[in-house]
């Protein structure tokens, strides 16, 4: 079976019928990993992902070395946004569609979120609150 045959037969992320038009970040980084199983060297790989050389090792090596692609957890500052100030947040407005950015915002006042934190919220859940 040849090179070509081997990557038709991996399973595409990038196919038309996704909802994304360019393959996450995640899911190249799975195809090169699952590539660098097949056997073909790293000018292949890029040549095929179209990406450069020095990516293709980067991945390769983080695949090898960890054993998957996920990335490391961080040390970093936790997300104001988590699951359940989302649940939250989405039932306040659905309780009340004419409610304003303020008035959310105030009733989630015991949850310590800021305007912001609850306008971008809202944002990715799709929703557009007024700003009296």
């Amino acid at each position: 079976m040849t090179m070509e045959d081997h990557w038709k037969s991996l399973p595409q992320s990038h196919t038309t019928t996704s909802t994304r038009m360019t393959p996450t970040r995640y899911e190249t980084n799975q195809d090169i990993a699952l590539l660098s199983n097949l056997g073909p060297g790293y000018k292949r790989i890029a040549k095929y992902e179209n990406m450069p050389v020095s990516t293709i090792q980067g991945v390769v090596k983080q695949y090898r070395m960890q054993g998957s692609i996920q990335d490391v957890v961080h040390s970093r500052r936790t997300s104001k946004q988590t699951t359940k100030l989302k649940q939250q947040i989405k039932a306040k407005i659905e309780q009340n569609l004419w409610a304003s950015l303020r008035e959310i915002t105030e009733s989630l006042r015991d949850l310590n979120v800021g305007q912001t934190t609850v306008s971008k919220v809202a944002r990715n859940l799709g929703f557009k609150l007024r700003v009296p």
